[in-house]
């Protein structure tokens, strides 16, 4: 796939107030249970990774995932109580904060895709408001500058209703862009998919896909703002000044 990289999203853990947290230190050898997670498909690997490590230093301890749907799965899952910590791509509401603590584990990139056989390089919020809200201007590839010379549908894919992902896609053109998308705006999607995974396998196998995903899932980014690939392809990065008035962008081919 190609991939656009554009937005940020806020990657937290989120736990009912009323749990608590243990007030003092305690030895590794001496802590032992199960802490169980649910939510964001596009946080899950990260946290795989980290309760990886943590297991193999705490060794009485035991992490496991259930529910893994979406981040509004891990936001309801953790209000209720039923998990230790839900899983979100997504900062939680004020209404929520009611209920729940929030501890950021990292920022993550939010990237646009499209099939790696499709030739543009490049796409304007514009031409992706376009695309989402089915303008007639953008309803075949040949309609956007640098893209399929002939006529190839675009097939513009969406997460489902409670995604994490799909929450900070739209508030890219509400807050960034200055126009909200429309209400119901993804009736007229060719899906609203319910994972990362579900999306990528859905944009590779579509010669006119277009779809949103987490950057973490396509490559790794360094504490220093090093990008490693983490497979062949070409990517356009695109990086914005906090005040939105200066932009620049490269793009870096992987073979």
């Amino acid at each position: 796939m190609k991939k656009f990289m554009s937005l940020v999203l806020t990657v937290a853990l989120a736990f009912s107030i009323f749990q608590g947290v243990p007030a003092e230190k305690v030895s590794a050898a001496s802590v032992t249970g199960t802490v169980v997670l649910s939510g964001s498909t596009s946080v899950n690997p990260l946290i795989q990774a980290l309760a990886e490590a943590f297991m193999a230093k705490n060794k009485g301890i035991k992490i496991v995932e259930q529910n893994v749907t979406g981040s509004g799965a891990g936001i309801t899952d953790a209000t209720k109580g039923t998990v230790d910590f839900g899983m979100s791509s997504r900062d939680i509401t004020s209404t929520e904060a009611q209920t729940l603590n929030k501890v950021q584990i990292c920022l993550d990139g939010l990237a646009v895709v499209v099939n790696k056989s499709n030739p543009v390089n490049e796409l304007s919020p514009s031409q992706l408001y376009k695309i989402y809200t089915r303008d007639t201007s953008s309803l075949n590839w040949n309609q956007i500058s640098g893209s399929y010379s002939t006529s190839v549908k675009i097939a513009p894919f969406g997460r489902e209703s409670g995604s994490g992902t799909r929450s900070c896609f739209e508030d890219f053109f509400k807050a960034d862009f200055g126009s909200a998308l429309p209400s119901g705006y993804d009736v007229n999607l060719d899906g609203s998919l319910a994972s990362t995974g579900v999306m990528q396998a859905s944009v590779q196998n579509n010669s006119g896909a277009i779809g949103y995903m987490s950057l973490g899932d396509m490559a790794a980014v360094s504490a220093t703002g090093v990008v490693t690939a983490k497979k062949a392809g070409k990517v356009t990065i695109t990086v914005t000044t906090s005040d939105g008035k200066k932009t620049a962008a490269c793009q870096i081919v992987v073979k």
